[in-house]
């Protein structure tokens, strides 16, 4: 991946590995964007922002979105877990 991720999510969906949420190191919050690598072509490209922060969560692809649910903001002095899920819905190539 270009850039430092830590406890992020990833999951196939069929022509591309979707990396997904995680954080950049201790204390920082969990990015909002993700990368998609086709081993094909070899070719890494940006996925659109995504409706929620967080880091560590479960994911399960359906075909057409991720499905994620759980996962928390890593704090230096206090952790947040979530409990809820969301969809992200990723643009294809």
């Amino acid at each position: 991946m270009p850039s430092r991720r830590e406890g992020g999510t990833a999951l196939w969906d069929g022509k591309e590995v979707l990396f997904i949420g995680g954080h950049r190191g201790p204390g920082t919050l969990p990015a909002l964007s993700g990368m998609a690598y086709n081993p094909k072509t070899n070719h890494w490209r940006a996925l659109p922002a995504m409706q929620f922060r967080r880091g560590g969560f479960a994911a399960v692809w359906t075909g057409r979105a991720m499905i994620v649910w759980g996962g928390y903001i890593p704090r230096q002095t206090t952790d947040r877990t979530f409990l809820d899920g969301a969809v992200f819905r990723p643009r294809t190539p």
